[in-house]
């Protein structure tokens, strides 16, 4: 006797969609800056963050937040190999997991050097400097980053 059961995979289980906003990018957001298990605080801190967007950017929050993010993130990044005793870079193709998972570590790192009490003040500055007309350095490290690629774009004929 057969039965129709569905194939068990692992990233069905592990979905980390937030509940209140139904975005997974939201999830995972939360998931990046939580520290020390807190959860619930961050997810109190990111509405806090929403509803900080809707009063001074007055644009719907999950939508500025999509635009922050895949303005500052990077499509390439290097992996470095030793061929024949020279190291040499390679530039590689990030899937958007690889390229949300590496904007938010720098991100991370952005919004805790802030000086701002709050969690929902620092991100919400971060994210405005994104934005804004001046250079972030979050924008210039993506910069950097695809300008190494280019540069070291020769070295995909060895293959590794």
């Amino acid at each position: 006797m057969k039965t129709d059961k569905k194939k068990f995979h692992y990233r069905d289980f592990y979905r980390t969609i937030d509940g209140r906003y139904s975005s997974y990018w939201v999830g995972k957001l939360t998931n990046a800056l939580m520290n020390k298990g807190n959860k619930k605080t961050v997810e109190k801190e990111i509405e806090k963050l929403f509803v900080g967007i809707k009063l001074s950017v007055r644009q719907i929050p999950l939508e500025y937040l999509l635009q922050s993010f895949d303005k500052a993130k990077p499509l390439f990044s290097l992996k470095s190999i030793i061929i024949s005793g020279k190291k040499r870079d390679f530039p590689i193709y990030l899937s958007p997991h690889k390229q949300f998972r590496l904007t938010t570590r720098w991100l991370n790192k952005l919004i805790v050097d802030r000086k701002e009490w709050y969690l929902s003040q620092r991100i919400l500055e971060e994210f405005q400097s994104i934005n804004s007309t001046k250079r972030h350095l979050l924008l210039k490290q993506r910069d950097d980053l695809f300008d190494q690629a280019v540069k070291n774009r020769f070295n995909t004929r060895y293959i590794y």
